[in-house]
């Protein structure tokens, strides 16, 4: 299974293949920021560095405890393709569906890792078999 990111707008020209994954912060997804992060950050009362920082603590205490990482796969799983995780923002700019494919694949090369006891073989092989592609060109 692919990883990528996208913009939203960009869904009419996603292949058929790859499903559409919003993380916008009305969705609360596991990977979605919350949305105080995101006022600021359009206030401009948080500086990027501040917004990558509680972006990637907001996802690692989400990511904390083994049950929520079986969730995360889980939630992987049901999509049983590839997938582009999605927002409005344009492809160039600072978003963090850039951090949130960058967490993952950090996440994924720890856990394959330190192959923790909880995790079944099939999870396992299933986070091998994870690729993250980045910005899908469309």
């Amino acid at each position: 299974m692919k990883i990528y990111t996208v913009q939203m707008s960009k869904w009419r020209k996603l292949p058929s293949t790859i499903k559409l994954v919003s993380i916008v912060a009305k969705e609360k997804t596991l990977l979605s920021p919350d949305w105080k992060m995101v006022e600021d950050f359009k206030k401009l009362t948080i500086t990027e560095q501040e917004y990558i920082e509680k972006y990637n603590v907001l996802l690692k205490n989400r990511l904390s405890t083994k049950e929520k990482i079986l969730d995360l796969i889980k939630w992987l799983k049901e999509f049983k393709e590839d997938v582009a995780l999605s927002c409005f923002c344009s492809k160039d700019s600072f978003c963090h569906r850039h951090l949130a494919i960058k967490f993952l694949s950090n996440l994924r090369e720890k856990i394959i890792t330190e192959k923790p006891c909880f995790l079944s073989k099939e999870d396992l092989d299933f986070l091998k078999s994870l690729t993250m592609e980045g910005e899908l060109q469309i």
